[in-house]
């Protein structure tokens, strides 16, 4: 199973191996508890389980751009927010960290490949992985590298602390708990590396592309692969505790919530065109219920207070009892959804293809209010605050709250 990684190493410094980064001014980064700190939308889905909840944040109270960012190329992701800085990448292979009261740049870095991950930021670090498999691990803030002659080389923010290479190219996003960075490449190797310099922990090969950004709670990591597979591996060891065959294709982010493991088949040629959502036992894989939908899921489900929300490339926005699957709701948007909800008291937030970004009431579906972001909405929202976060095809960040 362990096959380790190919190439680790610390960079010294600015425009190393073709890469360069380019720091603003910055304070100093505290270290992180481990947790998403009360306003905070730290990785994708919110928390290491990829819930896409937050519980801190009030949300917008109603439409309006408050700014707009323009990106270079395409976005990467979904965005990340800690600290009051906006993280976004592109396939430009550039992570922008943008100010989030004004839209203002602090700094930005380029990787030699696209960046097609949302960027985990833990502990004053900013996690981003790129195409061609490398793992970079920037400063979040102004900060010791606990090098040079005093024990005190200070990096600017923004600048690159050390990077890992994996067996191939990384396409989702990494995920960041007790020290360990976990991260699947598009040939079907999962890989856990060590926060403090990138050694490789451990290393399986899944056999098909893990394009999904894992979920790791109580110790244990989910990955689903997309011939139908959904896994769970030893986040210590990489030893696989269980894992089990859906039958269907499966391309979105397993979200762990309750003791459960909920995870969406996709619409595809290659494994079949069914469409289902699913509940598994967390800790054996056992099916617990599973259940139709329209048409494929087109983004991991968010989980909230008993009920999994989950949107389909149809636009329909579906609500169903976590225990039984039992539908509460559901609403039609008119136009396919495109990525996985995000909820924050009482609002949960979706992006569809024809420039819109609706907010719906968690508890019976009414759509709240709609705001034009003048182009398609590929990604997930981040919630920080009373501001929503989205990166458009414009390609653009924008900062959306009344």
């Amino acid at each position: 199973m362990d096959r380790g990684i190919t190439r680790r190493g610390v960079l010294a410094g600015i425009g190393t191996g073709g890469i360069a980064s380019l720091a603003g001014c910055s304070g100093l980064s505290l270290p992180g508890s481990g947790e998403p700190e009360a306003g905070d939308w730290p990785t994708f889905g919110y928390d290491a389980a990829n819930t896409g909840v937050s519980p801190d944040s009030p949300g917008p109270s109603g439409p309006g751009v408050r700014w707009r960012f323009p990106l270079d190329l395409g976005v990467g992701a979904s965005p990340a927010v800690v600290g009051g800085t906006v993280y976004v990448t592109t396939l430009q292979g550039t992570a922008h960290a943008v100010e989030a009261a004004t839209g203002e740049e602090d700094w930005w870095f380029r990787a030699p490949f696209s960046l097609f991950g949302t960027p985990a930021v833990a502990d004053g670090r900013v996690y981003v992985a790129d195409g061609g498999g490398v793992l970079h691990t920037l400063a979040e803030g102004s900060q010791s590298s606990g090098s040079g002659e005093s024990g005190a080389d200070v990096r600017p923010a923004g600048e690159a602390l050390w990077w890992a290479e994996g067996d191939a190219g990384f396409t989702a996003s990494p995920t960041v708990v007790d020290g360990s960075v976990y991260l699947g490449t598009y040939e079907g190797d999962l890989h856990a590396f060590d926060t403090s310099d990138g050694t490789g922990r451990w290393t399986d090969v899944l056999g098909d592309n893990v394009d999904v950004t894992p979920a790791v709670v109580d110790g244990l990591v989910y990955a689903v692969v997309p011939r139908g597979v959904i896994y769970a591996l030893d986040a210590a060891t990489g030893e696989r505790v269980w894992q089990t065959a859906l039958h269907v294709g499966v391309t979105k982010d397993p979200v762990v919530y309750g003791g459960s493991v909920y995870v969406g088949s996709a619409d595809t040629s290659r494994y079949g065109h069914e469409t289902r959502l699913f509940a598994l036992d967390a800790a054996t894989g056992e099916r617990e219920w599973d259940l139709p939908l329209d048409t494929g899921i087109s983004g991991s489900p968010a989980v909230v207070d008993g009920t999994v929300i989950a949107g389909t490339w149809g636009g329909t926005l579906y609500a169903f009892d976590a225990d039984d699957g039992t539908e509460r709701w559901h609403v039609d948007t008119g136009v396919g959804i495109t990525a996985a909800p995000a909820v924050a008291d009482g609002s949960v937030f979706v992006g569809t293809l024809d420039s819109e970004l609706h907010a719906i009431a968690v508890d019976d579906g009414t759509i709240r209010w709609t705001v034009e972001t003048g182009s398609g909405v590929p990604h997930s929202p981040a919630i920080a605050g009373d501001a929503v976060y989205v990166a458009t095809d414009g390609p653009e960040l924008l900062a959306i709250g009344a």
